[in-house]
């Protein structure tokens, strides 16, 4: 996720300059493959937005994807998300922060297919993919708010063979940076019954552990 707004956000100073010399009102879907570019740029792998992009610059940069999806099929972690809105700050894209006031995404459905240590494919805390405080443009992440609605995850264990499935799930979030601290509370449905969690963490440490409290 702090990839992904980070990609939009490198976007929407692009266009930003663009609707200096421009009318107000600008069709974003025309814009499809520079999204698509700067966001599979920003993640390391592929994004496809296969529905509209809209969006407005004022009184704050708002984005709104339909049916963006993240990965590919088989690579081990693949997100699909009918529906993205973001409220994005002004200011801190000036600084090279990217400040999400506002995150929804709606119906979002996770596969995730873990090696047999558990780890998931081409992600790790020590690696290149360590969710750090900055991306390689010097781009901070915040969030105000992050809110997941009607999301679906699928885990498949590569270790004992099993398949774990949580649905309805609902999800508010918040972080001063990616890095942490953060805060998650939400409810799922998992094999039948209804599950609520609390979940705060640290930042992590030089070797990418963190201090966490889970509450469920």
């Amino acid at each position: 996720m702090r990839e992904l707004v980070t990609g939009l956000g490198i976007a929407l100073i692009g266009i930003l300059l663009l609707a200096l010399a421009a009318p107000l009102f600008i069709n974003f879907s025309d814009h499809r493959g520079f999204f698509e570019t700067e966001l599979s740029d920003a993640l390391g792998t592929k994004i496809t937005i296969q529905g509209e992009i809209s969006g407005r610059f004022l009184p704050f940069p708002v984005v709104t994807l339909e049916q963006a999806q993240i990965g590919e099929a088989g690579s081990g972690l693949e997100l699909v998300i009918q529906r993205l809105h973001l409220d994005i700050a002004v200011m801190p894209l000036l600084k090279g922060e990217v400040q999400v006031l506002d995150a929804l995404a709606t119906k979002p459905k996770i596969k995730m297919a873990l090696n047999a240590d558990g780890s998931l494919p081409g992600f790790s805390l020590q690696g290149k993919s360590a969710p750090e405080q900055t991306n390689d443009q010097g781009y901070s992440v915040g969030f105000e708010k992050l809110r997941l609605e009607q999301a679906e995850l699928i885990v498949s264990d590569a270790s004992s063979g099993e398949v774990f499935s949580a649905k309805d799930i609902a999800l508010n979030a918040s972080a001063p940076t990616f890095r942490g601290p953060w805060q998650i509370e939400g409810t799922g449905v998992a094999k039948g019954q209804v599950y609520s969690t609390k979940l705060s963490t640290g930042t992590p440490e030089a070797d990418g552990r963190f201090r966490s409290r889970l509450i469920v």
